[in-house]
């Protein structure tokens, strides 16, 4: 049975989720807006996502986004430097022993395989996985690019979730939903948001860590493999999945 803590973080991460989504009534809005006005994690999760919704509104053609040729290598740079820094751990004085916090920022230790995993992080195309990213600080960064961190949410003592934003692209869909074993293949759908004048499907979803596979479905019919994807294998059926590595 669920504790009540468990619970708490449950509804509390759903609540947030869907108040990023514009899903909630006037009275769940009021909700979460308390919850994050009390919360500087969560408001510091929607400062992070006004940002990458003026960063959409910035970028003239999603679709001619280059990779910088040194990418992979500020990346493994980024890599060695990471796992050679010491952790580091912040206590605030004013709080008891709680559970990890839902939003507790880490930076992502990338293993070489995941190398390729990376280079989806600033490849906008018709549609890619944007794993939260935040500016570095003065000095920090390669040649303008953000520092990739990820948010991981502990809302029980089980393993740690990884809250994944979906992008898709696509400007003559009516539907785009995603569908991936970390949702046991039932297509979760993605938010229509015209930004600038294009048409963009967006959605947070909660990805255990691991390999895991997906599609995006158009329309409720039609399953697309993610273009950007670097890792793709066959689903059996005639079509290849997407492979995600945490």
């Amino acid at each position: 049975m669920m504790n009540e803590n468990s619970y708490q973080f449950d509804r509390q991460e759903e609540l947030f989720r869907r108040y990023l989504d514009g899903e909630l009534s006037s009275g769940e809005e009021r909700e979460a807006l308390h919850m994050i006005a009390d919360s500087e994690e969560m408001r510091e999760m929607l400062r992070f996502e006004r940002s990458l919704s003026m960063g959409f509104l910035q970028m003239q053609d999603p679709g001619s986004f280059t990779v910088p040729d040194n990418f992979k290598d500020s990346v493994m740079n980024r890599i060695e430097q990471a796992e050679s820094a010491p952790e580091k751990t912040e206590i605030s004085k004013n709080k008891s022993a709680e559970p990890l916090s839902i939003f507790r920022k880490r930076t992502v230790t990338f293993h070489p395989v995941l190398a390729a995993a990376a280079m989806i992080l600033i490849s906008f195309g018709f549609g890619y996985l944007l794993f939260t990213q935040m500016q570095p600080a003065a000095g920090e960064g390669f040649d303008g690019e953000r520092q990739t961190e990820i948010q991981t949410i502990s809302g029980s003592e089980a393993e740690s979730q990884i809250w994944i934003r979906f992008v898709y692209f696509d400007e003559s869909a009516e539907t785009i939903e995603v569908a991936g074993d970390f949702n046991d293949w039932e297509p979760t759908e993605l938010s229509r948001e015209i930004m600038d004048g294009r048409q963009v499907w967006t959605g947070m979803i909660p990805v255990t860590r691991g390999e895991h596979k997906y599609m995006f479905v158009k329309d409720g019919e039609e399953w697309v493999t993610d273009p950007l994807a670097e890792v793709q294998q066959d689903d059996g059926f005639g079509n290849k999945n997407a492979v995600l590595y945490l």
